[in-house]
């Protein structure tokens, strides 16, 4: 039986909370990609979520495509400065390593819990 050696750097480390709640949180986009669901293509990222004494919670988001200026698909993309032309293809890439003030409403569907986004904004200025 192998048994867990300190020394080594590899860790898995449960965070201070299990889940995000509704709010809003500092947060950095780790990684983008397309998924396909039953409602055409959506937008999937990684995020690094950052409470007030900058713990960190990872987390997963599907965002769904909605051109409306004020939906939260769109900011996204305006503010990461990669939003496409009229009829142009999306390239997320650039989004990776920004960060961001994003609002976030948890969801319960069919017994799974899920992270809405709901607003994205730049973060606030630290004091």
């Amino acid at each position: 039986m192998t048994t867990h050696d300190p020394s080594k750097s590899l860790q898995i480390i449960r965070p201070k909370t299990d889940t995000l709640t509704d709010g809003v949180y500092k947060a950095t986009v780790t990684n983008v990609r397309f998924v396909h669901t039953v409602a055409g293509a959506s937008l999937g990222m990684d995020a690094q979520f950052y409470d007030a004494d900058e713990n960190i919670q990872k987390e997963s988001l599907l965002v769904k495509p909605d051109w409306h200026p004020n939906s939260p698909f769109y900011r996204l993309l305006k503010l990461g400065d990669c939003l496409p032309e009229l009829n142009g293809a999306l390239d997320p890439e650039p989004l990776v390593g920004l960060t961001f003030q994003f609002t976030i409403a948890m969801n319960t569907k069919n017994g799974k819990t899920y992270a809405n986004l709901t607003g994205v904004d730049m973060p606030l200025e630290e004091a």
